[in-house]
């Protein structure tokens, strides 16, 4: 009986224990995951809006450590996947017991404020002013409006055309890159990393093809329009470029055209 007494008293003191370690902050390291993709860091189970779960994977990046990535990765989809109801599972555990709880539960989009929710709104002007490079955005039925673009007074020359996208200036990476003399080039992992990078001077800039994240020298900060492939050209934001490049830009709705001065 003594015997009896002593092992529930054992158990109790370690259950009131572990109470409060997880209420002191500590809490479940996630498992690595077993993925066929060497590339992928982690798996979550999303919730969506009706009721179904789907598997959303997070890749390593070239740029940032795998922590950052985690963290960047899963504000981006409680932030700006609308159909997302809740960020259920990280790697099968559950996500409201690890260090990412805040984005547990069902999504509140006021909860959190980011640095990217910041940009969207128009905040966060700390590197790039968000001016847009046309009057009117195209919309999915309007017709692509060309654009040209001017560096130093010169036109840039290109086998096709610039164009309007979400009010930026989309241009070809090696147009851009030749006029403003950089070294640029192409790392392309998998379906989901496919990276541009460019390098004028002592600045390195990388972007990932349908990211909206674009960083500089290691630092990063979200663009309202992302680079894309279009016809198998690399496509990217002038604006974005060429200000991280310590360029003035101008847009001027009368020609069409993107103005840009190289000289401080």
């Amino acid at each position: 009986m003594k015997h009896d007494r002593s092992v529930i008293l054992s158990l109790i003191l370690v259950l009131l224990f572990s109470v409060s370690t997880f209420a002191n902050g500590n809490v479940i390291d996630i498992p690595k995951g077993d993925f066929s993709n060497p590339h992928i860091l982690a798996q979550l189970t999303l919730v969506m809006e009706d009721g179904s779960r789907q598997t959303y994977n997070i890749f390593q990046s070239p740029f940032v450590d795998d922590e950052r990535q985690i963290y960047s990765s899963i504000e981006f989809v409680y932030e700006q996947q609308s159909n997302v109801k809740e960020i259920l599972l990280i790697n099968g555990v559950p996500l409201k017991n690890t260090k990412y709880s805040a984005f547990s539960g069902t999504v509140d989009r006021r909860k959190v404020r980011t640095e990217e929710s910041d940009y969207a709104k128009g905040k966060n002007h700390d590197m790039i002013k968000r001016n847009p490079d046309a009057g009117k955005i195209n919309t999915p039925q309007a017709p692509i409006r060309t654009a040209k673009v001017e560096i130093d007074g010169k036109l840039i020359n290109s086998d096709v055309d610039a164009f309007v996208q979400n009010g930026r200036a989309m241009v070809p990476l090696r147009a851009i890159g030749e006029a403003l003399d950089t070294e640029f080039g192409y790392h392309f992992i998998n379906e989901e990393l496919k990276v541009v990078w460019m390098i004028r001077y002592d600045a390195k800039i990388d972007l990932n093809i349908g990211d909206h994240r674009i960083f500089k020298d290691g630092r990063f900060l979200f663009m309202d329009q992302p680079p894309i492939l279009k016809e198998g050209r690399t496509f990217v934001p002038v604006r974005y470029i060429a200000e991280l490049f310590d360029c003035k830009v101008e847009w001027d709705e009368s020609i069409s055209t993107v103005k840009i001065s190289t000289r401080k």
